[in-house]
């Protein structure tokens, strides 16, 4: 049994229509070969239901499936990532002592993944082009839940893959694109899954 990890129910029901997937309770479905989680937004939430759903139901695998804001110039609206490594945002002073910058790495190391695309994960949305061009100097999307899913599964000794399609350019009218985008690309995310 496999289980989907989906941050909001909009980018989860195209994926849940596809699936035939019956409704267990207010956060997770069942389907033929496994199940599927809505987590809500945010690394915290994330973290907390895959955890908990990982403890409760025979899963084998978790595969995060979701929108993300692209950081990278190269990379394409509506397009879907695999990801490779995943980050936790934590803004940091321009230098940082040794000591700290250890704890750091002892609390939110980087975790690896089979992909190809380096994955950022915020408390919250990036839509500011300053910030924006800071962070794709060493990561190429930006989401909220990645890193949160990635540590459960990571915790729990799970196969992992996180796949991402970019909604929006994590800059100046990121949330409106976002708006327009989010049935194209939660459709292109459940055609992916059910292939």
């Amino acid at each position: 049994m496999k289980l989907l990890v989906f941050a909001t129910e909009i980018e989860a029901l195209p994926t849940i229509e596809l699936l035939s997937a019956r409704s267990i309770d207010s956060h997770c479905y069942q389907f033929e070969d496994g199940y599927l989680i809505i987590t809500g937004m945010g690394i915290c939430a994330a973290q907390y239901y895959v955890t908990k759903y990982l403890l409760q139901l025979d899963c084998a695998s978790v595969t995060n499936f979701g929108i993300v804001g692209a950081l990278n110039h190269s990379l394409q609206l509506g397009e879907i990532y695999e990801i490779s490594t995943v980050d936790k945002y934590v803004p940091l002073p321009k230098t940082i002592d040794l000591e700290s910058s250890h704890f750091l790495d002892i609390t939110a190391p980087t975790l690896h993944l089979p992909g190809a695309s380096r994955l950022l994960s915020s408390d919250y949305p990036i839509h500011d082009k300053k910030i924006k061009n800071a962070l794709a100097q060493k990561w190429d999307l930006v989401d909220m839940e990645g890193y949160g899913v990635a540590y459960a599964a990571k915790s729990a000794d799970k196969p992992l893959t996180i796949c991402k399609v970019v909604s929006d350019f994590a800059s100046d009218g990121g949330r409106a694109l976002l708006k327009r985008q989010i049935e194209e690309c939660s459709w292109k995310l459940a055609k992916n899954v059910a292939v």
